[in-house]
């Protein structure tokens, strides 16, 4: 699992634990982490964006909520879905609006 050289930004407004969520969500999203990856321990992730532990748990709630991950005992947090449960959860599409659109 790769981490490039991104990095929070923590004088944003958006709080860090949105920023992690975002991150990790656009690398689910895009395919660069399929279905099956397995995601690194809390610990690590922490680490890995100089963050406390509790802000890597809440960005990791957020995306299991959202039915992106999944963590079991014994086997780790893995990814279990991707764009379609994004897709899925957003408005229709207003098909009248793009007919009269012509």
């Amino acid at each position: 699992m790769r981490y490039e050289e991104w990095h929070l930004d923590k004088s944003s407004p958006v709080p860090l634990h949105r920023q992690i969520y975002e991150y990790m969500q656009g690398k689910i999203m895009n395919g660069e982490w399929p279905v099956g990856t397995r995601i690194p321990p809390q610990r690590e992730l922490a680490a890995r964006f100089q963050v406390n532990r509790s802000t890597v748990v809440y960005a990791l709630g957020e995306l299991a909520a959202n039915g992106l991950i999944e963590s079991k005992v014994g086997q780790g947090t893995v990814v279990v879905n991707n764009t379609w449960n994004l897709l899925a959860a957003g408005p229709a599409p207003d098909w009248n609006r793009y007919v009269r659109a012509g």
